[in-house]
């Protein structure tokens, strides 16, 4: 599969929106909707020696093109499906076994040999429109479930999986060179023959991102600050964990299991309170909005038969905590 053939399988003959063509080292974004023309920019990329890469998401057609600025999240309309990046270093032998610890996941659509690791495609039966903000928040949190479940795979077999769940994301493009080596390793296709799903499939995959489609919203600036959600969530004695997501959690990921049955000895707080902001940290990577979160801890306390704490405050304090140190602590 060429680069002509990968953009098309992304975006079909007709891509909804500008194409992105961005290149290295000197930060360079070309638009185009008229494929051939971003082919003649991978082409003049390549020949100024430069790494080519393309977008998983693309702009609405009124989007104002900046040559050296690319779209950023909240900029995305449409999207090509999910993806993985994942470092490895030692070519096809890495990639069987990689692909082994895959089997209980859905099949990629495509996978894509870097020159330097792989990146996984998993498209949808065609572009995804994200025409609201509502609808790139619930894509943002399916991306960040999505990549989350393959992390938990994976971390039993020392895979570093990188931290890409960013709509705004490039990627390599086939048919193009990765100059990160001396000499230059090319971009290639391993495999373009599995299924595409709708985004319906994902969505009922990850039930969290979907009970309520947005998690802790960014304006919350403070650690202690009460987000705006803190009005809403419903504290009671009789709030019970959703039993369909704990399972899946249970399931995706041994650290959740551990943490849910208290039996983490890397904890350095290994109080109630710390396995609490540790849950509340894994289950917002997995897409949890706060009140199935808030549900999550008190289900949790009660089986351990601590006090419930319930008092908002608590549980604001706590998920606000988490969301706001999701990149930085590892849970």
């Amino acid at each position: 599969m060429n680069t002509e053939r990968f953009l098309h399988a992304l975006w079909g003959k007709q891509p909804p929106g500008p194409l992105l063509i961005w290149s290295l080292p000197h930060k360079i974004s070309r638009y185009s909707t008229d494929p051939r023309r971003a082919l003649a920019q991978v082409r003049n990329s390549l020949d100024h020696h430069s790494q080519v890469y393309t977008a998983v998401g693309l702009p609405a057609p009124n989007y104002s093109q900046r040559w050296k600025s690319r779209p950023k999240s909240h900029e995305i309309h449409w999207l090509a499906g999910l993806w993985a990046d994942v470092d490895s270093a030692n070519g096809p032998a890495d990639f069987n076994r990689l692909s082994a610890t895959l089997e209980p996941f859905p099949d990629a659509t495509i996978w894509v040999d870097t020159g330097g690791g792989w990146h996984g495609w998993w498209l949808f039966d065609e572009p995804w429109e994200l025409d609201s903000d509502l609808k790139r928040r619930q894509a943002q949190e399916l991306a960040r479930a999505f990549q989350q479940e393959i992390r938990d795979l994976w971390q039993p077999h020392h895979w570093k999986l990188d931290a890409t769940h960013d709509l705004s994301r490039v990627m390599r493009a086939p048919g193009t060179l990765n100059r990160k080596y001396d000499p230059p390793r090319p971009v290639t296709v391993t495999s373009c023959d599995g299924p595409r799903r709708p985004p319906q499939f994902w969505i009922k995959r990850y039930p969290g991102p979907t009970a309520v489609n947005s998690r802790i919203p960014s304006s919350a600036s403070r650690p202690n600050a009460e987000p705006p959600f803190g009005n809403s969530l419903i504290i009671s004695a009789d709030r019970q964990v959703n039993p369909e997501c704990l399972r899946l959690a249970l399931a995706r990921s041994p650290k959740f299991c551990a943490t849910w049955q208290r039996r983490r000895s890397d904890l350095a707080d290994a109080s109630a309170s710390g396995y609490d902001f540790s849950l509340a940290i894994q289950a917002l990577r997995q897409g949890w909005n706060p009140q199935a979160v808030a549900d999550l801890l008190i289900s949790h306390r009660r089986i351990h038969g601590d006090d419930l704490k319930l008092r908002p405050s608590y549980y604001v304090r706590t998920i606000n905590r988490a969301s706001q140190l999701l990149t930085g602590i590892p849970g």
